[in-house]
């Protein structure tokens, strides 16, 4: 399999765009419902910070950090996912990738998204909000509705988002599919002796393995495209 390094410049940066914009869904791609809030486990219902470098060929790209936070004294919970990623091609330019979206939840389902993705100079943004039982985005691609209690592409960093059929999409607006089972690979088995749960994820836009952690939280994984591989590096 050809590295990264070893690729023609012009098709190096059509796998790079490729890879980056995949960045945003975790590993920016589920209609089964998920439990109540008041069911999620107690590190869901506190504040808390994940923070990630993004890894290719051994070089650092990029960082991915989600912050999760009670909006003042409500019953809001509010996540807040920052990715941002730059690759350098020499005398070819760079190629650059920044998402920011911030989701607010209440009672298990989202109530209110906004997102804006700058994929190397093409811009668009996304809104959303909850309707009665469905979930309405606006983006690049027009207005959907979506079931109510869908997550997102962004919800990676909680071991639920493996349990899902569909879910929104964070960075365009609509809904994607995806196929997640837990991994039974060497890199599985390595992970299961440390104690992690391991997932392997299938979607249309992306493939790669999720890590979590024993409270089913997000603390590692690789997404692949293109035969390349970003890896997620968890800081302490």
């Amino acid at each position: 399999m050809p590295m990264l390094h070893d690729i023609h410049p012009v098709e190096r940066r059509r796998i790079l765009s490729l890879l980056i914009s995949g960045v945003a869904i975790g590993v920016s791609a589920m209609t089964t419902s998920f439990p109540v809030y008041a069911a999620r486990s107690k590190i869901e219902q506190t504040p808390n910070t994940f923070r990630f470098d993004l890894m290719l060929d051994e070089d650092k790209i990029g960082d991915h950090q989600v912050t999760i936070s009670r909006v003042r004294s409500s019953d809001i919970w509010r996540h807040e996912t920052t990715v941002r990623a730059s690759v350098s091609l020499g005398i070819f330019g760079d190629i650059t990738f920044d998402h920011h979206s911030i989701e607010d939840w209440k009672s298990g389902r989202l109530q209110e998204l906004t997102s804006n993705t700058d994929d190397d100079g093409e811009k668009f943004s996304v809104t959303g909000r909850a309707d009665g039982e469905e979930f309405v985005t606006d983006g690049p691609d027009g207005r959907f509705r979506a079931p109510g209690d869908l997550m997102t592409t962004n919800d990676v960093w909680t071991e639920r988002f493996c349990q899902q059929k569909e879910v929104i999409d964070a960075a365009t607006g609509g809904v994607i599919g995806i196929v997640a089972d837990p991994a039974n690979n060497r890199t599985a088995r390595e992970a299961l002796n440390q104690g992690l749960r391991p997932y392997d994820v299938v979607s249309a836009k992306i493939t790669g393995q999720l890590l979590y952690t024993d409270a089913g939280i997000w603390t590692g994984g690789t997404l692949q495209k293109n035969g390349q591989e970003i890896e997620y590096d968890q800081r302490r």
